[in-house]
């Protein structure tokens, strides 16, 4: 114990006075325990102190039930004030997008001039895009945590593989208005033409999170994205000359939720799950996260990947750019429930020039199907009330074998595409349908 504590003690007994209190102390065989103790000074006839009597009670098991209860309040305590942060971080972060979004929809009217609404069109659509980028973090945390998230391991060119990934960092930091900004790619003294073997999207989707924070808390300077080679391994990195992490917050950054600045007036927005969905990428990938960083100066954050190099060299394919297909001798047939949804996909197939039947639900689809032979393609819409997608899907195919039907759906888990692909559908779209992607899958399925 420290000295003052004996020099009370003392104080105390010399006193004629009662100490009470708690001791750490060591057994004879080197373990230590916890004591309470009371010690009175004991006199003699004539008043004089003899002798100390002490009454000691062992309280090691009491003081460890105190230490977890005091772990389990401040955890509790800690518990509390993150989700509170995290209420007003998903409070803000979903109306702030949202607002745009309704309120500009309410400003558009038809005595409103076309440059207005245009403009009012951008935002809204930029705003809807930002709504979905955090919906598809939880999603994405949510399958990644679960365990419900598969692996997609192919083989790709890391020339190409680092094309888009800059190609995808100028667009971010343009949107962001941070022309500013230099990005420099950094390739290690190597052969980028080599090929490596890996889950693409998944490697795709960490590099984006670190570009993203990179560009998000950096306002001048440049972000450096590289790579280097360790025998068949790779590291990625991404380097900005931003504001920096305190060093007391770096054991948090990879944590759900958390943000460096919880506060309500902070600068910088984001659910803090970004670095999250990360470590669980590297986990499922068997790869490691590390992160370097001083405080105003700027950050580093690493991705390694072990025994992805792939020694034989394979011819890259072209790229393949997305036009309209030719579709003035098709019939697609629409099955969707949601007006909405159907003038979507109407206008997005506008200007091929294909023939377009809309029907609203399972049953019209399966009959319609058996009476016109003319149509070649099936836009599936899966949430269908009474017969739902995937029974009017093999149905028809059951009636036509060879009739193409892709299947779209708002559903965003693991085994959806499994479950769709086995169930009578040839491709599968997740909505919001992306327009290239439909148009690709419509080229792929009618081989155009």
């Amino acid at each position: 114990m420290p000295t003052e504590v004996y020099a009370t003690l003392w104080d105390s007994l010399k006193s004629d006075k009662i100490w009470t209190g708690e001791f750490l102390n060591k057994r004879k065989n080197g373990t230590y325990f916890w004591e309470f103790a009371s010690i009175s000074p004991i006199k003699n006839e004539k008043g004089i102190t003899t002798h100390f009597l002490a009454i000691k009670e062992d309280i090691t098991e009491k003081k460890k039930y105190e230490e977890e209860l005091i772990v389990t309040r401040d955890k509790a305590q800690e518990s509390n004030r993150l989700k509170s942060a995290f209420l007003a971080t998903m409070s803000h972060e979903l109306r702030t997008p949202l607002n745009a979004i309704i309120g500009f929809s309410d400003l558009i009217n038809e005595d409103l001039p076309m440059a207005n609404v245009i403009q009012f069109c951008k935002i809204i659509n930029s705003s809807g895009n930002h709504l979905l980028n955090i919906i598809e973090d939880i999603f994405s945390i949510s399958l990644l945590q679960t365990g419900q998230s598969k692996l997609l391991i192919e083989e790709f060119s890391l020339s190409d593989f680092f094309k888009s990934l800059v190609q995808y960092a100028n667009i971010e930091r343009d949107n962001r208005n941070k022309n500013n900004l230099k990005i420099n790619f950094k390739p290690d003294n190597y052969d980028i033409e080599t090929r490596i073997r890996t889950d693409k999207t998944k490697l795709f989707q960490v590099l984006i999170n670190y570009i993203k924070n990179a560009i998000e808390y950096t306002e001048k300077g440049e972000i450096e994205i590289g790579y280097f080679v360790k025998g068949n391994n790779l590291e990625f990195y991404v380097k900005d000359t931003g504001i920096g992490i305190p060093s007391n917050k770096m054991d948090i950054i990879f944590d759900r939720f958390r943000q460096i600045d919880e506060t309500y007036n902070r600068i910088h927005g984001g659910v803090g799950l970004g670095l999250a969905i990360c470590t669980e990428i590297a986990k499922l990938l068997n790869g490691e996260i590390r992160a370097e960083s001083v405080e105003g100066k700027g950050s580093t954050f690493f991705f390694s990947l072990k025994n992805i190099i792939q020694k034989d060299i394979l011819d890259t394919p072209a790229e393949s750019k997305t036009v309209y297909p030719d579709l003035k001798d098709k019939t697609i047939l629409i099955v969707e429930d949601d007006e909405t949804n159907y003038i979507l996909l109407k206008e997005f197939l506008k200007k091929s020039e294909a023939t377009i039947i809309w029907v609203k639900n399972g049953e019209d689809s399966i009959e319609i199907c058996k009476t016109n032979a003319q149509i070649h393609l099936v836009l599936m819409d899966i949430r269908l009330s009474g017969i739902d997608g995937l029974e009017a899907a093999k149905r028809i195919k059951t009636i036509r074998p060879k009739l193409k039907i892709i299947a779209q759906t708002a559903f965003a888990f693991s085994n959806d595409r499994e479950l769709i692909m086995s169930s009578y559908c040839d491709d599968y779209l997740s909505k919001p349908i992306n327009f290239n992607n439909l148009m690709n899958a419509i080229k792929i399925q009618l081989e155009l």
